[in-house]
């Protein structure tokens, strides 16, 4: 789905042209997960380890092999992703509220020239979605 510029206009801080926008390879995109907690959530995945812990939480078993020295994972529950943008030290998600719904995208480290990160999100109307606030450096 194309997130339309009106709503980007809407929501970034700076123009459109000043932002990058991330292109990520969908690893794992399943809406028959039970969630077992009741919320929206965005987060960066370093490393294999963490990965797996996460995923076992979910209930699904690691099938995916990533190369983390070239890649950032971003992991959402509640979630889906329609757009990816980024400056500075900011990742602005464009995303829709969906139960049970879990996606893993692959994101190449090298579009990121900071090595912090912090992630918002927005939903298709502008609104703001709550999401816990983290602090994530790159490795």
């Amino acid at each position: 789905m194309a997130v339309p510029r009106e709503l980007l206009y809407q929501i970034l801080e700076y123009p459109i042209v000043t932002y990058i926008t991330l292109m990520p390879r969908i690893l794992i995109s399943t809406d028959n997960i039970s969630l077992p907690f009741n919320f929206e959530n965005i987060e960066l995945v370093m490393d294999e380890k963490t990965l797996a812990e996460k995923l076992r939480l979910l209930g699904i078993s690691n099938p995916v092999s990533v190369n983390f020295k070239d890649n950032i994972l971003i992991l959402t529950s509640g979630l889906t992703i329609f757009d990816l943008k980024y400056r500075t030290i900011k990742i602005t998600a464009v995303a829709e509220r969906k139960a049970n719904m879990v996606q893993l995208l692959a994101v190449r480290k090298s579009y990121f020239y900071n090595q912090r990160l912090y992630i918002n999100a927005y939903d298709l109307q502008g609104n703001p979605i709550q999401i816990p606030t983290r602090i994530y450096q790159l490795t």
